[in-house]
């Protein structure tokens, strides 16, 4: 059977079942047939390669929405406790230990442009 199997791969033709009455309209339609079949065939590929790039990238682009979304936070998070510090509403010192906190986050922006 493999040995089958090459010859049909090398010799596309050995793969026609043609027999010698075989009318030009009925050869036609099997090849128009087989042009559909590869475009199918062709269109398949180009999709598939098309998902595989898109899966390739996923990881990047989660990781930087994850980024953003954090950076936000922090901001936020930042806004609040310089917002707190100017209203007075606390002591100097929760304040100064929050900023120090924030300080000693990585830097998320970096994180962003990667």
């Amino acid at each position: 059977m493999y040995h089958r199997l090459e010859i049909l791969a090398d010799d596309p033709l050995a793969q026609l079942d043609v027999a010698e009455d075989l009318r030009l309209v009925d050869l036609e339609r099997r090849l128009q047939e087989e042009r559909a079949d590869l475009a199918a065939v062709k269109a398949r590929n180009d999709d598939m390669k098309a998902r595989l790039a898109l899966q390739e990238r996923r990881p990047t682009v989660i990781a930087r929405v994850r980024a953003e979304r954090l950076t936000e936070r922090l901001g936020a998070d930042y806004r609040d406790t310089r917002n707190t510090l100017e209203s007075g509403d606390f002591s100097a010192e929760l304040g100064a230990s929050l900023l120090k906190q924030l300080d000693s986050m990585p830097d998320f922006n970096s994180l962003r442009q990667q």
